[in-house]
């Protein structure tokens, strides 16, 4: 993920970050990280290993009120889009990415072919 960081990367954001391990990634990269989750165990595993660049904050990314909009340089989401229907969780992830900036997901899919059939 590091490697897709823009280069003098001055704001950067990680949604859903689990146990703070991505956004701690992003924090070697970027001048300020905010990491973003709605669980609050979560937020107290991140802060155990809390660099000082990176703020966590308990807030869930597909309310539209709940992080600035057009705000951050870099904006990454691991494992978080599956969790809701895809436009949904695109259009609220894209709300926070200025001009000129990055969004990087992963999305999970799963396919079971003993569950679903297919080929």
């Amino acid at each position: 993920m590091s490697a897709a960081v823009p280069d003098g990367c001055r704001t950067a954001l990680d949604v859903g970050w689990g146990d703070g391990l991505p956004a701690r990634e992003l924090a070697a990269r970027a001048v300020t990280v905010t990491g973003v989750d709605r669980s609050p165990e979560m937020i107290r595993q991140a802060r155990a290993q809390q660099p000082a660049n990176i703020t966590f904050v308990e807030a869930d990314y597909l309310n539209g009120t709940a992080l600035p909009e057009s705000a951050y340089a870099f904006v990454s989401a691991v494992a978080v889009v599956h969790h809701t229907r895809f436009e949904e969780a695109i259009g609220a992830l894209t709300r926070p990415v200025a001009p000129g900036g990055r969004l990087l997901w992963r999305y999970v899919v799963v396919w079971d072919k003993t569950r679903q059939g297919g080929p």
